[in-house]
């Protein structure tokens, strides 16, 4: 059996990752599907403050005193993982998932565990830039799900020219265009 690291990660704020993580929370609630809920946001734990019962707060600082992405790996051992980040962590997580060698055919058969990212993108042209630089990072080596916020941007083709998409195709993304998460 293989357990998913969901990493929900958008690299602004505001873009919806904490609502992303509390869709993810209530659809695996809804099937009883087994998961641990990690809010990685420990300056702003909204998502441990909607699930105080079951999500544990971490650490993610680029200090080693401070960081606790480990606990990530540890818990993904017994549960898939859903872990809601905090804005500006992708170098610090993407780094983390290098060194770990999380994404290694060895690592997988050895630990059970696969990584996914779902990237929360607002429309703006440096939100689109920054999911671009991930997946160009990993190049298919770590599956990426672009969820486009339709509560912030409505129109998406000025942002997306041809070449993106075929980025998008080269490197097997997931594509999730119908979501609306503005709060009325």
């Amino acid at each position: 059996m293989t357990n998913t690291i969901h990493l929900v990660d958008g690299e602004i704020g505001g873009v919806g990752k904490s609502m992303w993580s509390c869709l993810l929370v209530e659809y695996n609630n809804k099937y009883d599907f087994l998961y641990t809920l990690i809010d990685g946001d420990a300056g702003n734990p909204n998502v441990q403050q909607r699930y105080p019962e079951s999500a544990k707060i971490i650490t993610l600082a680029e200090d080693e005193e401070n960081f606790e992405a480990d606990i990530i790996f540890e818990t993904a051992l017994q549960a898939p993982v859903i872990v809601n980040l905090p804005a500006r962590v992708s170098s610090i997580i993407d780094g983390w998932i290098e060194t770990a060698g999380l994404l290694t055919a060895s690592f997988k058969e050895k630990s059970g565990i696969d990584v996914c990212k779902w990237f929360l993108c607002s429309g703006r042209a440096d939100s689109i830039e920054m999911f671009l630089e991930s997946v160009n990072r990993f190049q298919g080596r770590l599956k990426h799900i672009l969820v486009r916020n339709f509560g912030v941007c409505k129109d998406w083709s000025h942002l997306i020219p041809i070449h993106y998409e075929d980025t998008l195709i080269e490197a097997d993304v997931f594509l999730v265009g119908t979501i609306s998460l503005a709060l009325y």
